[in-house]
């Protein structure tokens, strides 16, 4: 519903599902351009850096959510599965 609104993290994460990893870096990076401090936007950014085999932009990315949101279960999952790498 929300990606058929346009909503930019929604239409990112329907990429991110479907596999078209470097589409949902491109909508991310415009969506983050204009709206920097949306945490579920850079968390989908991250996830989709992770799977395209960007691992160190990936991490700076988690690290960003952490930031943002100390307890933000998926950037802090993703970074173990990083380390544990």
């Amino acid at each position: 519903r929300m990606a058929a609104r346009g909503y930019w993290p929604a239409v990112a994460a329907r990429f991110l599902s479907e596999g078209r990893y470097s589409r949902a870096v491109e909508v991310c990076k415009e969506g983050l351009a204009e709206e920097p401090s949306v945490v579920s936007g850079r968390v989908i950014y991250a996830q989709a850096l992770y799977r395209a085999g960007q691992v160190e932009s990936a991490s700076e990315q988690f690290y960003q959510v952490l930031a943002r949101d100390p307890e933000n279960l998926v950037a802090m999952r993703c970074l173990g599965d990083i380390k544990y790498a």
